[in-house]
């Protein structure tokens, strides 16, 4: 059983964070909320407005993750250009949507190109969750904004076991774009939510008491 992390020194998190001049968000930071697989806006909410020192996590190999993912990402990549597909990687496809109250960045897996179509994939190392769904919803909502290529994208997520499921641009209605625009700006807002408090989201969140 996962134990919820304290400070062995007592010292709170508060002191260690320092406030961003104007608010971030990072799409993994909503999805879960959006997906109602989680329900602690406010965690969301104080990643969003200050930097920290994130806890120690001795159940996560980032070295193991990264290889896993990496490959992942490079065997869809080598899939794609097989079929005909012009693909760019990570970095390439950085972007930044400054709205009213925050900056939502990104960086998809991979953009695809080909006959005038532009494909979104996304690669996950671990189970099928409703979170990556919304993850791929957010880069077709925001991408278009920032690159007149990307009109009328679609979407994937590829998992480790080959698993492909599609999103087509359908998939983002007008009341799926307006439940993003809203949590992006509850969690950009001055106002902290409420927090929700759980043994099962806590012990999985990088902030510390």
């Amino acid at each position: 059983k996962r134990r919820l992390w304290r400070p062995k020194d007592g010292a709170s998190q508060m002191a260690s964070s320092t406030h961003r001049p104007f608010p971030f968000i990072w799409p993994t930071w909503i999805t879960g909320l959006l997906a109602g697989d989680k329900q602690c806006r406010w965690a969301a909410w104080y990643r969003a407005h200050y930097r920290y020192e994130k806890r120690p996590d001795q159940n996560f190999d980032s070295a193991a993750w990264t290889a896993s993912h990496n490959a992942l990402v490079q065997r869809r990549k080598a899939a794609l250009e097989a079929d005909g597909w012009r693909v760019t990687l990570e970095g390439q496809n950085d972007f930044k949507l400054v709205g009213r109250t925050a900056v939502l960045s990104g960086k998809p897996d991979l953009l695809a190109f080909k006959d005038g179509q532009a494909l979104v994939s996304d690669e996950k190392t671990g189970k099928k969750k409703n979170a990556d769904f919304w993850q791929v919803l957010i880069y077709m909502l925001a991408l278009p904004r920032k690159r007149s290529d990307l009109v009328r994208l679609r979407g994937e997520v590829v998992y480790s076991d080959d698993l492909v499921v599609p999103v087509a641009p359908e998939e983002l209605t007008p009341q799926r774009s307006e439940q993003i625009f809203a949590m992006l700006r509850l969690v950009g807002g001055d106002e902290p939510p409420e927090r929700v408090p759980s043994e099962n989201e806590c012990s999985f969140c990088d902030i510390a008491d």
